[in-house]
């Protein structure tokens, strides 16, 4: 999820579980956040725009990172 935190701060919220346990967890408040949607399988971006304090939720391609056959 994404939203805008208590002290006006734009951010990104995620927690990744397994077998209903947290997994991981992890929250970005700056920066630029790719993300895969598990309803869709669409990629979206999250850009963070400091000089309005607001998220912008952009639909992307696959990044070059995650594609298949890519080295890790």
């Amino acid at each position: 999820m994404y939203g805008i935190d208590s002290k006006s701060r734009p951010y990104v919220h995620v927690k990744v579980f397994k077998q209903r346990r947290v997994f991981a967890e992890f929250i970005a408040f700056g920066g630029e956040v790719a993300i895969n949607c598990r309803e869709c399988f669409r990629w979206h971006t999250i850009v963070f725009r400091t000089s309005s304090d607001k998220a912008e939720l952009l639909e992307t391609e696959v990044p070059v990172e995650v594609k298949e056959g890519s080295a890790a």
